[in-house]
């Protein structure tokens, strides 16, 4: 990972022009981009997302007109902000 590191904050030194010597992290926010930690934090925090609310059990595929009254609305939970407090 330190090697992908070295390679991100040549890349924006190399696209904001900063010398060579000056501190990364203010280059990477005005560049909004995140440092390859977080990143990778954001890439297994949001597939995990995608995975829990996109997937179905295999062979059950209820009707939401028929058993909507039954099971009520589905409650929204902000998946990202749970997994986020709990990380740190």
């Amino acid at each position: 990972m330190l090697l992908l590191e070295h390679i991100q904050n040549a890349l924006a030194r190399t696209v904001v022009q900063a010398p060579k010597f000056k501190h990364i992290t203010p280059i990477l926010k005005s560049l909004q981009w995140l440092k390859v930690s977080e990143r990778i934090e954001y890439k297994i925090i949001s597939l995990t997302y995608k995975i829990l609310n996109t997937t179905q059990r295999a062979g059950f595929k209820p009707d939401r007109a028929l058993f909507g009254k039954m099971w009520g609305p589905r409650p929204h939970i902000n998946f990202l902000t749970l997994m986020y407090k709990n990380i740190r």
